[in-house]
């Protein structure tokens, strides 16, 4: 499927790859998209949150790595905030 895009549309600038879909897993499917856009940037956001697969995606030649789970702390910690101002200014009002 990669292959037919690349070959339609020509290579990416930037890809979004993550380690853990059902018909890719993992570190090969870094690899395959290094492979296939060898110039392309790389950006891996994953489910996968350990340090050790971080350092090596990077290792690998992707430019970042982004866990899914950070994303969704954040996420969780900015409505909270949200939340909270509005909480006090209804509490104003």
């Amino acid at each position: 499927a990669a292959q037919d895009l690349v070959a339609r549309r020509g290579t990416p600038q930037l890809v979004i790859v993550d380690l853990k879909l059902p018909d890719s897993n993992g570190l090969p499917t870094l690899q395959a998209v290094k492979d296939l856009a060898p110039a392309a940037k790389i950006v891996v956001f994953s489910a996968i949150d350990d340090d050790e697969t971080a350092q090596a995606t990077q290792l690998m030649g992707a430019q970042s790595f982004i866990s899914k789970s950070a994303v969704i702390r954040s996420f969780a910690t900015e409505l909270r905030r949200m939340l909270e101002a509005a909480n006090l200014q209804t509490s104003k009002g």
